[in-house]
């Protein structure tokens, strides 16, 4: 039996996308983890990122975003992946230092370190405030009240290897589905928002899109920006 992510890599170029819903059992998701690992490593500029990131020597920095989910779904499509063409969403956590200066401060070290990228730090200990959100308590607790479940992954080097802080877990980003973090009307308004803004349907034809299901008039609120 081929190995999960290969299976589904073999799938995104043979299959319709309606057959791309591999379901992985739970004692496969380790395997998943090693796959998108390696992809990352095989990628010499995001890899070099992670490695700056980790540089700044705070335990709790990563890069999230569309850091993770580009790579995969460009992956999944054959299409090169650049995350230099987007900016490096960098998240950090600690309540001690959540001010915009704080932020600005790390933002300079990371250009001063590698200009080539277009970095972007957000401490989310204070990314609460703007999101109009209960306090976050941890990077993985605020990536959960992202937009799309696909796109709240984050990842963290460590020497050699890295982690991945995936709060949904990652079925939605290797099946290829864009799906609201929750069904609260402002977080699907806010994935339909940004799927007409990002074009990503244009991009990547095979992602399954989860569709409206709610009626009624949607809240004004946008819901929670991712960094």
């Amino acid at each position: 039996m081929a190995e999960p992510f290969i299976e589904i890599c073999r799938l995104a170029i043979e299959s319709p996308a309606s057959e791309i819903a591999v379901r992985l059992q739970s004692s496969q998701i380790l395997s998943v983890k090693e796959k998108i690992v390696r992809l990352l490593k095989q990628d010499p500029v995001r890899w070099h990122a992670l490695d700056i990131v980790a540089g700044l020597n705070i335990e709790t920095a990563c890069i999230g975003a569309g850091f993770v989910r580009n790579l995969v779904w460009d992956h999944l499509h054959g299409l090169p992946s650049d995350c230099r063409s987007h900016d490096i969403a960098v998240l950090w956590f600690d309540r001690e230092r959540a001010t915009p200066e704080a932020d600005l401060e790390l933002e300079q070290t990371l250009r001063e370190r590698d200009a080539g990228f277009d970095w972007s730090v957000k401490n989310q200990a204070r990314m609460h405030i703007r999101n109009r959100d209960e306090p976050y308590f941890d990077v993985g607790h605020a990536m959960s009240f992202w937009p799309e479940t696909a796109t709240a992954i984050a990842a963290r080097r460590h020497g050699d290897d890295c982690e991945l802080i995936a709060p949904f877990g990652l079925d939605d980003l290797t099946n290829m589905v864009l799906r609201p973090t929750s069904e609260a009307n402002h977080k699907v308004t806010a994935v339909e928002t940004r799927l007409r803004e990002e074009n990503w349907q244009t991009r990547w034809t095979r992602v399954t899109v989860i569709a409206r299901s709610l009626s009624g008039s949607a809240e004004r609120d946008p819901g929670s920006s991712p960094g």
